[in-house]
């Protein structure tokens, strides 16, 4: 009897629950109806909160997922080099070839190591398909078992065992071999390069995730490249990576680095400069080795870095971004339903009346309150996953549906439709459930306190300063960019096209000569580089000196000056390339830090392993850019070869295709059909903005939505405000007030919110937007102007948000307002 009275009772308990949760579900959408204006900026408000939020987190987790798929790879390190030379500080991620034998014969808590470099452009030929593979790395043979990538067919242990050995990824494999099997690929003979060496192919790995630093096409074994076997300390250009076992203090890895330094670099300072590590040391010299573990390496800034690079400063910032936009969606959320609130005092009242405890109209209002951001949340995850396209060229990522329809993001979206629904819900829901019956069905106000300094009003002020910030830096990295794009390079880089894979040329002086014929072709030069791609540099001793400096360096022919628009400040360009062998031009920049007056009889003293090879200085350069804006300009040296890795040419008249097509007609002539590969410097120098152009795109799109969110705020409240003094500004039309008056009292009343949130504002994004020029060696003036612009755009975002119900309270009629009193 006692179980049949239970199951009755949750029977009927089931029952009440039900027609309870009917009972809402029918109050809510009433109030939908009947408030669809409000209900429509309630949403949106949520939707964009919750959707910015959740495409900024999708971002960061990407950003912090860097290399973190790799087996052990919290054990797994890099060493990079770090010196002082001559005055002039270096940091790289470089190491010399050794490094990895000696980490893992010496240091006892170094389980294994292993090296990685770049290997360049790789030509493969395979029957009469060529195919010209841009990411090409060169690893050791242990590579695949170090670093986690899938190997798709091949022996792990013997990938990379042999020279001339390669392994192709699954697109670089299935662009060579179409449908081949990747078991039958491996065996298989590619031809490499303009001298058709012949590589086998040992095994496919899967393509690399667009989440690593480790971008390949194929990997070339270690053992082809020569350099891998040198047993000099004191050249650099291999990266090392070691795996320390667990426990380990990175500590004692670092005590045999600096331990390194005397026992192995310490004779070859001896040899090559001539004086101690002690006497190095002492004339001001620096010269050591430090670690980064691998999780850190996607946010290095050091020179060198493979992949794609990232910002801590900027995952901080979005971080900020997320937490802020979603506050500022729920701090609507509370001002758009508490300025509603007295719409709805006389059902509260009369639902009091009938028996309804508070609970029950917590629960209502809750219930509403997450019902409203579920559907927030629906309509934000839609609006992401039809924006997909346009947010990864925005961000530059390769999100795809599967990254946002799983189950970790269903989780955060339950957890945060709760979390946000509760806590937007929970003020309203105690404010309104708090009336009394009496008084409302009297018809008493219940507005809440609308002075100045109430919590309300602390909450839209922080509106106002996020939103400040936001203009200001937006203005501040447009600015920049801009003044980027403007500044005097040095030399003329429109028009200016480079041809790549030169090599790939029989007779090279024969391809220059045929474009030097065409009309539209100006000043054809060979060159192993050209700015902006200027990375090879070295040490030199300045000729009856112990001076020595580190020059940037690259090779050309006498007609570059004329090709890129070069201006000599003193004696004379290349001549001839015989006659020129032992020739030096060096920049303005290089010619200070010798500290020559004039260039007469003076010389430079290339150091290498047999001695000094003197170098004679025949002409300065006037400085151009050769790096990044980030970047002061660097002494430079050009050497004059005949022959050269890139053509350099200038393009003139306005049908630049044709010439392009006439240009590559000819090169096929006399390649047989090689891979004709150019790109316009101009858009090279535009690569190098990419990286500050995402950050810049990034903050407008976020900054316009956060100021959209905090717009719809300043809606709310204007409504809520209006609704609360509505009796007062009846009083006041009523002794004379004109509609002038009433809305200039409303605009003040924001405007005064606004002035102190940009007391705060201005000074906090000065900081910021000081922080971040700090990294440009040539920058704008953090102006006045700038703020002054902002400010005159909050004033005009306060006219759009609150005018239409400044007005709106201006023109109330006294009697409407007043008949009840």
């Amino acid at each position: 009897m006692l179980t049949c009275n239970i199951s009755t009772n949750s029977s009927i308990l089931s029952r009440n629950d039900l027609a309870m949760l009917r009972n809402y579900l029918r109050v809510f959408f009433r109030n939908i109806q009947r408030n669809s204006f409000f209900t429509f900026l309630n949403i949106l408000g949520l939707t964009l909160g919750i959707g910015v939020s959740f495409v900024i987190v999708l971002y960061i987790t990407d950003e912090m997922s860097f290399d973190k798929f790799h087996r052990d790879g919290e054990l797994i390190h890099r060493v990079g080099l770090s010196g002082i030379l001559s005055g002039n500080k270096f940091e790289g991620v470089h190491t010399c070839s050794p490094m990895s034998a000696a980490l893992t014969s010496e240091v006892s808590g170094v389980q294994s190591s292993t090296r990685v470099s770049g290997w360049g452009d790789m030509m493969i030929h395979k029957d009469d398909n060529i195919l010209m593979q841009e990411d090409v790395l060169v690893a050791d043979s242990n590579f695949f078992k170090f670093f986690t990538f899938d190997v798709l067919a091949g022996d792990i242990d013997r990938l990379l065992i042999d020279p001339r050995n390669v392994v192709l990824t699954r697109t670089s494999a299935k662009k060579l071999f179409g449908s081949t099997p990747f078991n039958e690929i491996v065996g298989q003979t590619l031809i490499v390069g303009n001298d058709k060496e012949s590589y086998l192919v040992t095994g496919v790995a899967e393509d690399p995730p667009s989440n690593t630093q480790f971008e390949f096409e194929a990997i070339v074994s270690m053992e082809t490249w020569e350099y891998s076997r040198r047993k000099q300390w004191t050249n650099n250009s291999l990266r090392t990576f070691f795996k320390v076992y667990p426990g380990t203090d990175i500590e004692t890895i670092q005590a045999a680095l600096d331990g390194f330094v005397e026992k192995y670099v310490g004779p070859e300072i001896q040899q090559y400069l001539g004086i101690s590590l002690d006497e190095f040391l002492e004339s001001g010299g620096a010269f050591g080795y430090f670690t980064n573990p691998l999780f850190d390496l996607h946010f290095s800034e050091y020179d060198g870095e493979m992949g794609p690079r990232g910002n801590r400063q900027n995952v901080l910032i979005f971080s900020i971004v997320a937490l802020f936009v979603l506050v500022i969606a729920a701090v609507n959320f509370i001002n758009l339903s508490t300025a509603k609130a007295t719409d709805r005092a006389k059902e509260i009242g009369i639902r009091k009346s009938v028996g309804a405890y508070r609970n029950q109209l917590i629960n209502q209002f809750l219930f509403e309150s997450v019902f409203l951001v579920f559907i927030s949340s629906l309509i934000a995850l839609s609006a992401v996953i039809l924006s997909l396209d346009f947010l990864n060229n925005l961000m530059n990522k390769e999100f795809m549906l599967a990254d946002i329809v799983n189950i970790d993001i269903l989780i955060y979206y339950v957890a945060a439709i709760f979390v946000i629904g509760i806590l937007a819900g929970l003020y309203p829901s105690l404010v309104l459930s708090a009336y009394k019956p009496a008084e409302v069905i009297k018809g008493k106000s219940h507005n809440s306190n609308t002075s100045r300094f109430n919590p309300r009003n602390v909450l839209v002020g922080f509106q106002f300063v996020l939103t400040t910030m936001a203009i200001v830096l937006t203005i501040v990295i447009t600015r920049q960019l801009n003044h980027m794009r403007s500044q005097d390079l040095g030399f003329d880089k429109e028009q200016l096209l480079a041809i790549e894979n030169a090599r790939s040329l029989p007779n090279q002086e024969t391809f220059k000569n045929e474009l030097s014929k065409m009309s539209s072709v100006q000043g054809v030069s060979l060159t192993s580089n050209y700015p902006p791609r200027v990375y090879s540099n070295s040490v030199f001793r300045i000729a009856d000196t112990n001076d020595d400096i580190l020059f940037y360096q690259y090779y050309t022919d006498q007609d570059h000056a004329t090709s890129i628009g070069l201006k000599m400040k003193e004696g004379r360009f290349f001549e001839d390339p015989d006659l020129d062998e032992n020739s030096v031009i060096i920049n303005e920049t290089g010619f200070k830090k010798a500290g020559w007056s004039t260039i007469d009889d003076k010389r430079i003293l290339e150091i290498d392993q047999d001695g000094f090879t003197t170098l004679n200085v025949i002409g300065i350069v006037e400085d151009f850019h050769f790096e990044d804006f980030k970047s002061e300009i660097q002494p430079l040296l050009m050497f004059c070869r005949r022959e050269g890795r890139y053509v350099t040419l200038r393009v003139q008249g306005r049908d630049a295709i044709q010439t392009i097509k006439s240009i590559e007609s000819k090169w096929n002539e006399l390649t047989g059909g090689k891979p004709f590969n150019y790109s316009f410097v101009d858009q090279q120098f535009e690569r190098l903005f990419r990286r500050e152009q995402r950050l810049a795109n990034l903050t407008v799109f976020f900054s316009v939505l956060t100021i959209i969110t905090a717009s719809l705020g300043l809606f709310g409240l204007a409504a809520f405000v209006a609704r609360s003094r509505r009796k007062e500004f009846g009083i006041r039309k009523i002794l004379g007030a004109n509609e002038a008056l009433i809305w200039f009292l409303q605009f003040r009343y924001f405007a005064t919110i606004a002035a102190i949130a940009l007391v705060i504002a201005i000074p906090s994004a000065y900081f910021l937007a000081d922080m971040w020029l700090n990294e440009f060696v040539y920058r704008i003036t953090n102006a006045v102007s700038i703020y002054v612009l902002s400010t005159a755009a909050i004033g005009l975002i306060i006219l759009i948000s609150v005018g239409y119900q400044s007005i709106k309270a201006s023109r109330v009629a006294p009697a409407s307002v007043l008949r009840d009193e």
